[in-house]
């Protein structure tokens, strides 16, 4: 996490430490990378009080076992200088014969290479160097320096020099900076103590962000199975009626359920991965973390929690967007259905038959919605939906836009199947009163005929039998 310190900048050689250039300070706004949440030591007064203090001598003297013992838990970018300590700070490494730091202060830098076995010294970064210091004692700030050489000290102590810039990127990333050839990009590092709290924090939220995607994903699963299902027993009734357009809505609409099915599958891991990460948080409650292995692994887990709370909220939106395609719920939309009319009305006002269409969809397939919400969506879709297609089926009905029609089936069945009961399992073509009022859309009117009536059938089939009888 990233935060903005106005600090000053001439942070802290000692008393002792010959330093006039250091009396200048001024403000900035400046970069924190957190690995804990900031806390109420870090303003500028108590940022400088510590630094200076941390000069005492002796800091970096001694042998260095490093990556033991987490004494910093973040850092913060504080300025691109030529630094003293680099070139007359260093007691053990190239440099030690140009040391003169014991008169002043007696202490000295301590570098990363000189201390970790190159077999396990990493490709330079901003966290690498981080890393290494926050284990190293007495130490409150580390440098890059020509963009891989990185060392810890107590303070910074800022020398003339020229122009230049800190444009050397990071060996380990090329996004960043890591000093230069004359001067070193200077990080300060605080202490929090608090990194127990924040994972738990960092677990606690991903807790719900998993809750709330197993949801939604549950949801779009239940819609997902519907659609499959009542779309597999319509298309086989409607082969058996010999009702080929019909039957390939029903494809489209299996079609799409594997779609979902396919989202749901990708999306699910997300879920697998949040309960992973918070089954590792788990495992180091009551850890300690001033133990480096500790702190190192709690800030990954920590990292990867609020890494996949990102992800889930992402894939709990989508799944959102999914649901209302698929299965669009609105409380408003209460006999929204008796606008629209059975699509013969607008062909052979005596048909009472149920009724099949097909012609250029709207959106996608819709399941486990009712006639009125159907009917809803339609409206939603206002200057392109003219008509819907409904197939009831108990717990998966099926919903089918349309700008135009193109064909139709109308069938004739025996009284009895008109009975209510049997009545409101038959499928319905229906079309909007407003965009229909007063016309036909017969294929044998002359408008049809003549090629005037863009919506009119093309083709209207007849059939004296029933859906699947």
């Amino acid at each position: 996490m990233k935060v903005a310190l106005a600090l000053g900048l001439a942070l802290a050689a000692p008393a002792e430490a010959k330093a006039p250039e250091l009396q200048h300070r001024t403000l900035s706004s400046i970069p924190m990378t957190m690995f804990a949440q900031d806390c109420k030591y870090n303003s500028s007064a108590n940022v400088a009080f510590r630094a200076q203090k941390a000069g005492n001598p002796g800091a970096g003297m001694k042998p260095v076992e490093p990556f033991k013992r987490v004494l910093k838990d973040g850092f913060y970018q504080v300025a691109c200088v030529k630094d003293s300590l680099h070139e007359f700070g260093d007691k053990h490494g190239n440099n030690a014969a140009s040391y003169n730091m014991g008169d002043s202060a007696g202490v000295s830098i301590v570098h990363y290479t000189e201390v970790v076995p190159k077999m396990d010294q990493e490709p330079m970064t901003h966290e690498v160097c981080f890393s290494f210091c926050r284990t190293v004692p007495d130490m409150n700030f580390f440098g890059i320096h020509n963009g891989r050489d990185c060392y810890c000290e107590p303070y910074y102590q800022a020398a003339a020099s020229d122009s230049s810039d800190c444009d050397a990127t990071c060996e380990g990333a090329p996004y960043q900076m890591c000093g230069g050839k004359v001067k070193s990009s200077i990080f300060g590092m605080h202490a929090c103590a608090d990194g127990a709290e924040q994972l738990s924090q960092a677990a606690d939220k991903a807790t719900m962000a998993k809750s709330g995607l197993s949801g939604e994903l549950s949801d779009l699963d239940a819609v997902a199975e519907a659609m499959q299902g009542s779309a597999a027993t319509w298309q086989a009734s409607l082969g058996q009626a010999g009702d080929p357009e019909a039957s390939n809505l029903m494809q489209e609409a299996k079609v799409y359920a594997g779609e979902l099915v396919k989202f749901h599958k990708e999306k699910s891991t997300v879920v697998d991965a949040l309960t992973a990460s918070i089954t590792d948080a788990g495992a180091l409650k009551g850890a300690d973390m001033t133990t480096f292995a500790n702190a190192d692994k709690a800030e990954d887990v920590q990292a990867a929690l609020e890494k996949l709370v990102a992800e889930a909220g992402d894939a709990a939106e989508a799944t959102t967007e999914l649901l209302k395609e698929s299965s669009p719920t609105d409380t408003d939309s209460a006999e929204a259905a008796r606008l629209y009319y059975p699509m013969m009305y607008f062909v052979d006002k005596a048909h009472e038959g149920p009724s099949t269409c097909n012609g250029d969809l709207v959106g996608k397939p819709m399941a486990k919605v009712s006639e009125d919400e159907c009917a809803q969506a339609c409206d939603d879709h206002i200057h392109e939906c003219t008509g819907y297609s409904y197939y009831p089926t108990e717990g998966g009905e099926l919903c089918f836009l349309f700008s135009k029609l193109k064909t139709a089936t109308a069938y004739n069945c025996p009284a009895s199947f008109l009975q209510l009961k049997k009545k409101a399992a038959a499928p319905a073509c229906k079309l909007k009163m407003s965009a229909y009022e007063g016309t036909s859309i017969s294929p044998d009117s002359d408008r049809a005929k003549s090629g005037k009536c863009p919506g009119c059938l093309k083709e209207l089939t007849k059939a004296d039998r029933c859906p699947g009888k």
